[in-house]
């Protein structure tokens, strides 16, 4: 970004928001074990996966006036992409899974929709601001962004009616209690085998 512009340095930061909302993703995975928030997580690492696949078929170059730091190419902008399928997936599940009968509830939804309505518009605009991406590239990934969350929110309604996500997250629960019995018979074993 340019040190020399009012708006560089926030929008900067703002362009990192899809990286950091990833390893929080990763680390809700890690700490929840959600079957949910494996598959929304898995949604956006196939997302990624679709957006480097049609980059390498399109081949578009970044704008001329690109900063060198920006590299490869840049139709369609992954950070659009990845920020507009990230809203529209939580925004699709919290609407139609995720029930908010209280009043602290319903400010939580209501923040965290407005949060996502911002970044939708956020992130692709500091793209264009610092040179990384065309105002074209980032339309166009944020076009394909909002019809894979679609596409993935319909998956997800389609495993939620199945009963898909409760059948793979009563495995997952019944495979680490059995980890969490085994580590505790050990670590009980070896106590008993120090005190004789």
């Amino acid at each position: 970004y340019d040190p020399a512009t009012l708006l560089g340095k926030p929008l900067a930061l703002i362009s990192l928001v899809p990286i950091l909302t990833f390893v929080a993703l990763v680390a809700l995975v890690i700490s929840t074990r959600s079957v949910r928030c494996c598959f929304v997580t898995a949604s956006l690492c196939g997302c990624e996966v679709v957006n480097q696949i049609i980059k390498r078929l399109l081949q578009h170059h970044r704008p001329a006036t690109a900063h060198p730091f920006y590299t490869g190419y840049g139709m369609p902008s992954n950070h659009s992409q990845f920020t507009a399928f990230l809203a529209v997936i939580i925004i699709w599940v919290l609407q139609r899974h995720v029930a908010f009968a209280t009043a602290p509830g319903k400010l939580v939804k209501a923040v965290l929709f407005a949060g996502g309505s911002a970044m939708v518009v956020l992130v692709p605009f500091s793209r264009v601001y610092l040179t990384a991406h065309s105002v074209e590239q980032v339309a166009v990934g944020t076009g394909i962004g909002v019809v894979l969350a679609v596409l993935a929110g319909l998956c997800y309604d389609w495993c939620e009616k199945w009963g898909v996500f409760a059948h793979v997250q009563d495995f997952v629960d019944r495979l680490e209690a059995g980890f969490k019995h085994e580590l505790g018979l050990r670590y009980h074993y070896q106590i008993v085998l120090k005190a004789d």
